[in-house]
């Protein structure tokens, strides 16, 4: 849709708002768990002069229909007219201004609110999009966004890519009780039951240029990413049956706790605990050690920009499931999802003919070209993996794992990404790797 077209469209939807009337509210007991929920009294809020937003679910249309108040008085369009107003927000969402820097949610209220303004005033004092843009101009900003890691302690700070993995230090938070504001924080022991918990715990940090809802969203899938490349250097790729813990604490619960209670004794119950705990420490040796290469070359998935080159989404989607696939404990299913890795880099997508051989194959050429003893021993390790995957999908089996070739095939797995990224700029897409293989597999047969 065109600029103008937008323009000339959010004018219907301004004839087409309408005062909506409020049901009237009925006294319905509350049964089951619901009726002995805390209840919070909102009654001493005061009603401001800027707009609000509510939504409501449209059952029909399985969606949610967003309504807007101003003074008590609520607007919105009839049910049917939301889908085509989701869609045009959806439109402008999509322009080079807006792509990437603003959440879509951001521009349904905005743009409501510019409809509700030109409705009321019988006027506009400028069109849809010039109005969004000065919105965007004055709530769009840089900011780093921090996310707590669990399970990770770090001797220095660090960067994989462009983000980094850092920690705030006693001495951060004596200077920052030094300069803030005594009228807000009137007291030192106030201010560390806000802050102290943070101090010692590792971040992982982000910088994103947008409005705070998209920053927010945006900042949070390269944090998540981030910590997925993070797994794959983790103790548990070395050793298949330790625990991998790693993760935002957004992503993974610190604790979990249940009941138990013995059947004679209704009223006396014990609460227990279960910690997710298991530490990864990453020290200043082996942070010199890893930097240079393994480090580097795992850093540059953090700027790669999968919507332009499907190569570079063949490697992304791989790095998040073997993420995913470490912190699996099910051995079994691991393996699984490992060999989902490997045949999705070295399988084309319309082949099915002798997909094992290939994938098995090409992997061994890719990593051991040139050494016939080692490029066996993988070849080895493969089909076993296979096995133990066929087994298990196909027949409900569960094979013994030797956690020796399982060490060795989630080591190559991960070399595998390595290799990759180190050559990234130089392969244009996954035909051009899979062709190489293959030619070079038909001249050493």
């Amino acid at each position: 849709m065109l600029e103008t077209e937008i323009n000339n469209k959010a004018y219907q939807f301004v004839g087409n708002l309408k005062i909506i009337e409020k049901e009237k509210p009925t006294q319905k007991k509350q049964k089951g768990s619901i009726e002995h929920l805390p209840v919070t009294d909102i009654s001493d809020y005061k009603i401001t002069d800027s707009p609000s937003f509510s939504t409501s679910y449209m059952p029909r249309l399985s969606d949610l229909k967003l309504i807007i108040s101003l003074r008590e008085i609520e607007y919105g369009f009839e049910d049917n007219l939301y889908i085509e107003f989701y869609k045009f927000t959806d439109s402008i969402s999509k322009l080079p201004s807006f792509q990437d820097k603003v959440s879509i949610d951001y521009i349904k209220r905005k743009s409501l609110i510019w409809i509700l303004d030109v409705y009321l005033n019988k006027k506009a004092n400028e069109n849809l999009l010039n109005f969004l843009l000065q919105k965007l101009e004055n709530d769009t900003k840089t900011l780093n966004y921090y996310y707590p890691v669990l399970n990770l302690d770090i001797e220095e700070s660090f960067n994989i890519g462009e983000v980094n993995f850092t920690y705030f230090t006693n001495e951060y938070f004596d200077k920052f009780w030094e300069l803030c504001d005594k009228k807000v924080y009137t007291s030192k022991k106030s201010f560390d039951s806000i802050f102290r918990n943070f101090q010692g715990r590792v971040f992982v940090v982000v910088t994103v240029f947008a409005e705070r809802d998209k920053g927010k969203e945006i900042s949070f899938e390269k944090a998540c990413f981030a910590v997925d490349i993070l797994k794959l250097l983790s103790p548990t790729v070395f050793h298949p049956t330790e625990k991998c813990l790693i993760d935002l604490e957004a992503r993974i619960p610190f604790k979990s706790e249940f009941l138990s209670k013995k059947i004679n004794k209704e009223y006396e119950f014990s609460i227990n605990y279960s910690l997710n705990r298991g530490p990864f420490y990453i020290s200043k040796e082996m942070l010199s050690d890893l930097e240079d290469t393994t480090i580097k070359f795992l850093g540059k998935a953090t700027s790669l920009d999968s919507s332009k080159n499907h190569f570079k989404k063949l490697i992304i989607q791989p790095i998040k499931l073997i993420s995913k696939s470490i912190g699996e404990k099910d051995l079994h299913m691991r393996i699984s999802q490992l060999v989902m890795v490997i045949e999705s880099i070295f399988l084309l997508e319309e082949e099915n003919f002798k997909m094992e051989k290939k994938c098995k194959r090409r992997m061994c050429e890719f990593i051991y070209a040139s050494n016939g003893k080692k490029r066996q021993d993988l070849f080895d390790v493969l089909s076993d993996m296979y096995q133990i995957r066929h087994k298990m999908t196909h027949k409900s089996i569960r094979e013994y794992i030797e956690l020796k070739k399982l060490r060795k095939f989630q080591i190559h797995v991960v070399e595998v990404i390595i290799r990759l990224l180190k050559h990234v700029e130089k392969i244009n897409s996954q035909e051009t790797i899979i062709n190489s293989l293959d030619s070079k597999i038909k001249t050493n047969a």
